[in-house]
């Protein structure tokens, strides 16, 4: 057995919930949106993910957060003549 066969609890992962998770984490999902849709935790996938060796995927709803307000911050300095 391979050492990302396991879930957080030691059992093994049925072949329809791994397949689930990893073709979600191939679309870049996040920790939090897989889990949403998989009934877990945040941890519980985030630590599947880290037994697998993956890293994690960005939240795009928080890269585009990120994005903007540093657009504005940006934006605001070159108004105040800042650079």
């Amino acid at each position: 057995m391979r050492r990302g066969d396991w879930d957080y609890r030691g059992s093994k992962l049925p072949t329809k919930a791994e397949q689930q998770r990893l073709k979600l984490y191939h679309q870049g999902w996040s920790d939090k949106m897989i889990a949403n849709k998989v009934n877990r935790t945040v941890a519980a996938i985030a630590q599947w993910r880290q037994k697998k060796e993956l890293k994690p995927n960005k939240d795009p709803k928080e890269f585009s957060r990120r994005s903007l307000h540093g657009m504005k911050l940006k934006s605001e300095e070159n108004k105040n003549g800042k650079t």
